[in-house]
């Protein structure tokens, strides 16, 4: 299973943000490896649309659970 958390930072150490489409990082881990990347949150200053793009950039990374503190209602996370 692969899990997302928001984080301010790129590393897996780094603090938990509470906006998810505003997100600077996802950290990404694998419970199979117990591995983990980080994914950079292109969109996060998009004038519009940061919460669709922050989907589709965790969609694309296989993601089964989203863990964070607020998802606005433009964001679209459905397999």
């Amino acid at each position: 299973m692969k899990i997302c958390v928001t984080s301010t930072g790129n590393s897996f150490e780094s603090g938990f943000e509470q906006k998810f489409g505003r997100s600077p990082y996802f950290i990404i881990y694998d419970t199979e490896t117990k591995e983990f990347e980080t994914l950079d949150n292109l969109k996060r200053d998009s004038a519009h649309g940061a919460g669709i793009g922050a989907s589709q950039a965790v969609l694309s990374k296989g993601i089964n659970v989203v863990i964070s503190g607020n998802i606005g209602p433009n964001v679209k996370i459905e397999v």
